[in-house]
């Protein structure tokens, strides 16, 4: 949970920046963030590889997160904006969308085995 509020923080001090490529920066950060995380490194692994990896996380967002994020779109002047907006509010339903259908097939599943 402290990592996802330090995200949010910066997130959120991306939102109200008044940088031009703010909502860039803040997506990437997003995307970042819900990486999966690096594997162990292995004696073969050589130092390039290691690089790539130091900058990936498995965060899942909230609901803060997705809020700095389309305020930082929303408030944007790039061109675009407003679709990109849509992108990622249709993205987090669809999210949502897939969390629910998964909760109701492990109950599913939980009442079929407490039946058996």
């Amino acid at each position: 949970p402290c990592k996802v509020v330090t995200i949010n923080s910066v997130l959120n001090a991306l939102a109200k920046s008044t940088k031009m490529d703010k909502a860039v920066r803040a997506e990437a950060l997003v995307k970042v963030m819900m990486l999966e995380p690096p594997s162990p490194p292995t004696p073969k692994s050589s130092s390039s590889s290691k690089q790539t990896n130091e900058k990936k996380w498995k965060i899942q967002p909230d609901v803060y997160t997705y809020q700095c994020l389309l305020s930082a779109w929303s408030s944007s002047k790039v061109y675009g904006a407003p679709q990109r907006c849509e992108v990622i509010l249709t993205s987090m339903l669809e999210t949502y969308d897939n969390y629910l259908a998964k909760e109701q097939q492990q109950q599913q599943q939980r009442l079929e085995t407490e039946n058996d």
